[in-house]
């Protein structure tokens, strides 16, 4: 209890306080990253400080080919000194000079060089991603099936157009209505 009335330990707490309220505290030094955007599942920015920028790429991931095309291009840029891509686990950790180029360009240009604007301007989640995968697999087994005669989008408007029909003027009931399912079949149409 004497301790806590020590005026040592008045002058480290006021310290610590005037730090905080200066932001220079290392809580400000970790969120320095959040300054910068990151785009999820395109060019996640992992760490960044003055000068110094990691990247996690993931389209970079055991693609030696688009590794080697960032690596030759950054080589380009004489404000950037140093530079590692990993194909391994898709990262790119830059070094560079920090009064020539601002951070966000830097970021900017990662992603134009590896054609990654589609994605990080309409991002989508991992299972939408992969439900993606699974329906152009789908679609690419029913053309191999047909021998090419039908396409996913072909065979569901043809099954609403179907079903539509029959809802609407053979049986009245049960489900959606027969007028929903051909109005799915024309917004099938209309894609």
């Amino acid at each position: 209890m004497l301790f806590m009335n020590s005026p040592y330990l008045r002058t480290i707490l006021g310290l610590l306080a005037l730090k905080s309220l200066l932001g220079a505290g290392p809580d400000n030094q970790k969120n320095r990253s959040s300054q910068l955007p990151s785009f999820i599942g395109v060019a996640e920015v992992r760490s960044f400080l003055p000068g110094r920028m990691r990247l996690h790429i993931p389209s970079l991931r055991r693609n030696p080919k688009q590794c080697d095309y960032l690596g030759e291009n950054l080589a380009r840029v004489q404000s950037i000194s140093r530079f590692e891509v990993n194909p391994v686990c898709g990262s790119v950790l830059i070094f560079y000079d920090a009064g020539a180029v601002d951070p966000r360009i830097l970021l900017g240009a990662v992603i134009k060089l590896l054609g990654l604007e589609q994605e990080a301007e309409n991002p989508r989640s991992r299972i939408g991603k992969e439900i993606g995968v699974f329906i152009k697999s789908l679609n690419g087994a029913l053309i191999e099936k047909t021998g090419g005669l039908l396409d996913l989008d072909s065979a569901l408007l043809l099954l609403f157009v179907g079903v539509g029909s029959y809802k609407t003027f053979i049986r009245k009931t049960g489900g959606p209505g027969g007028i929903t399912y051909l109005w799915w079949a024309t917004s099938l149409l209309n894609r």
